[in-house]
């Protein structure tokens, strides 16, 4: 990772997120993360929070692809 803090991805449904969060975390709940990344949204290193281990291994598939 860099120098440069990473761009920190909340995935869990924006309820979750509203009930507590990361300070600095962009909520892109898990369903809508895949056209977000394809509209752009790159920021170098990035750090997803997840709830379910079904989840992150679905996003890392994901990430790897794009």
């Amino acid at each position: 990772m860099s120098a440069k803090p990473a761009f920190i991805i909340d995935v869990r449904s924006p309820l979750e997120y509203a009930n507590g969060h990361l300070e600095g975390a962009v909520n892109i709940p898990y369903d809508r993360i895949e056209q977000a990344m394809q509209d752009g949204r790159s920021h170098g290193d990035v750090a997803v929070f997840y709830r379910t281990n079904a989840q992150s291994r679905m996003l890392e598939d994901m990430l790897l692809r794009a």
